[in-house]
């Protein structure tokens, strides 16, 4: 049975392995290390600043989202790379549409799949600007509630 929770202190292991193998997976632009160099900061500054929702499956965590408030912003989505195609990614936007009257988010110009994504949920570009951590470009994405 799928469930989606705040995250707990124990969901924590799995939250960064999915986000570590993710981010290697979508982001085949950038180079994995810089992403194996940044999951100290998650694990200690990133996830402790956001209210964190997994979306879990017969007991196993699928994915997560991270939301910053009050802004509305979300921080990270992520779904294990393969557990990727089943719905836990739409899942999980649907809840956190269900929380707030708009959303906004970041994601590399080169995440084809993630704008695409977005796009079909109803996210539309707003600006693009440079990641200062990397050089690469990146949209600003909102959704507004009807």
């Amino acid at each position: 049975m799928t469930a989606i929770r705040k995250a707990a202190a124990d969901d924590t292991q799995a939250m960064l392995q999915i986000w570590l193998d993710a981010s290697i997976q979508a982001h085949d632009f950038i180079p994995a290390a810089f992403w194996q160099n940044q999951l100290i900061s998650m694990r200690d500054t990133y996830l402790p600043l956001a209210e964190n929702y997994v979306i879990e499956d017969n007991n196993a965590v699928m994915g997560f989202a991270s939301l910053l408030r009050p802004d509305a912003f979300l921080a990270t989505l992520f779904v294990a790379p393969e557990q990727q195609g089943y719905g836990y990614g739409s899942a999980l936007l649907d809840f956190l549409k269900q929380q707030c009257r708009e959303l906004h988010l970041s994601v590399y110009a080169e995440n084809a799949a993630a704008v695409s994504f977005y796009q079909k949920h109803g996210f539309k570009v707003i600006s693009q600007g440079i990641d200062e951590n990397t050089g690469h470009a990146e949209y600003a994405m909102t959704w507004l509630q009807d």
